[in-house]
């Protein structure tokens, strides 16, 4: 299923994304990705969707921060541990094994270190939320970033 999900890039439409942040109705202006299969079993990937200010606003006054994503959720052949979303700056101590997955710099790969620090710079500060599924060398890590209104995915399984 995961392989499936990343064989090839297939943004998340409006839908998707509204489900994703618990609310009516999500716009997505603009999306950008960065999609790296290892292996069948292996992927690294950040996806970046530019959202309306409305649908921004809408998370923040409406949302029921319960973070849903139906893969991880009908996914019954692992354990996912679910963090549901939480407002920033995120324990990066607490949370390392999370956090260093997710996050860890690539030798060979500019664009997805270039975003991975942006990400972290976000999650450091204190106008963003951020929720995840992790699993066993697998994590799916949401970040919002309220001043920028950007979705940013990443997914990795090692």
């Amino acid at each position: 299923m995961i392989y499936y999900l990343f064989s090839y890039y297939k943004g998340k439409d409006n839908n998707e994304i509204t489900h994703i942040l618990g609310i009516s109705e999500a716009f997505i202006l603009s999306t950008d990705f960065y999609c790296d299969n290892f292996t069948i079993q292996d992927y690294d990937a950040i996806e970046i969707y530019q959202l309306s200010e409305n649908t921004v606003y809408e998370f923040v006054k409406h949302s029921s921060f319960e973070l849903n994503d139906k893969p991880y959720e009908n996914d019954s052949t692992r354990i996912w541990i679910k963090q549901n979303w939480r407002e920033t700056p995120i324990d990066s101590i607490k949370l390392k094994a999370e956090y260093e997955l997710a996050f860890a710099h690539r030798i060979d790969n500019k664009k997805r270190n270039k975003w991975s620090s942006e990400i972290c710079h976000i999650l450091a500060s204190n106008h963003a939320y951020y929720a995840f599924y992790s699993s066993d060398n697998q994590i799916a890590f949401y970040t919002l970033d309220v001043n920028g209104c950007k979705l940013y995915i990443v997914y990795v399984s090692l």
